[in-house]
């Protein structure tokens, strides 16, 4: 069941999210921000999946945006307080369009780490899909839904702990369903086969997989053999067996018949 965003407050842009710590409130923020601007977006990556209930380390807040909308996203974060930091060597696997480092995560249990926010472009990490997401309202029931859709795990609060589950209140914040998702990795990770950033891909289809997120009945069936293989590998298990694992299941993917055009690479 999805919640409507038509009554949420606006936020006065100016420094809006100056002070905020990394956690549910900021990302909410942020996605009223750009969707205020009517700059679409969608959430990614760690971010994501810890709303799907895995108990990951989530320290990057990942938005994926039109790539013509990238500069003005940045520009409207900085306008509203957070420092854009231009280092080339934050993210080498795969780096974002630009990011922005906050100070720390709200009650974290991983005090060293730096938090961040991300814009990565959507062509670049969906461009396989043909999803629709334009207007910052819109959802469906098999694509694109809110961080506070009822089928998600639920949350009593907004909690900082590992695997948080849905946004216990009406939330502007948009995701992928779990079948959206894995088929968008599959993609990347035969896209970018022997490159670091195909591990980082690999990974999250391994926690879809522990986690048993996906149904199978409802993926497309160029990546159902690649998803449906078992993984039986734990994120808590060394990672060179992890990668072993992971890359056997990649050569099963690569030799599936997937559309060559969905499979160019964009640059990542």
């Amino acid at each position: 069941m999805q919640t409507s965003v038509s009554a949420l407050p606006r936020l006065d842009q100016r420094d809006a999210l100056v002070g905020q710590l990394f956690g549910p409130r900021i990302m909410m923020n942020i996605a009223s921000l750009l969707n205020q601007a009517h700059i679409s977006n969608v959430l990614w990556g760690n971010s994501m999946i810890d709303i799907y209930g895995v108990p990951t380390i989530d320290i990057d807040m990942s938005f994926v945006v039109d790539r013509s909308q990238v500069h003005e996203a940045t520009s409207l974060l900085s306008y509203a307080g957070l420092q854009q930091c231009m280092s080339e060597d934050c993210y080498p696997e795969a780096p974002p369009a630009s990011h922005f480092h906050l100070p720390e995560v709200e009650q974290s249990m991983f005090p060293d780490l730096k938090p961040s926010v991300q814009f990565h472009i959507r062509d670049q990490l969906l461009g396989g899909l043909g999803l629709e997401f334009r207007n910052p309202t819109f959802t469906d029931e098999d694509n694109i839904i809110f961080a506070s859709d009822g089928r998600l795990p639920k949350s009593d609060s907004l909690s900082t702990s590992l695997g948080k589950g849905r946004h216990p209140t009406e939330s502007p914040v948009r995701i992928l369903t779990p079948e959206r998702y894995a088929e968008a990795l599959v993609l990347l990770s035969l896209r970018d086969r022997d490159t670091d950033a195909c591990i980082t891909w690999e990974t999250q289809i391994n926690y879809l997989s522990v986690y048993k997120l996906v149904n199978l009945k409802k993926v497309n069936s160029f990546c159902r053999d690649y998803l449906g293989s078992p993984l039986n590998v734990s994120q808590f298990e060394r990672w060179d067996r992890a990668q072993e694992a992971l890359n056997l299941i990649a050569n099963k993917g690569h030799r599936s018949q997937v559309p060559s055009q969905e499979l160019t690479s964009t640059g990542i």
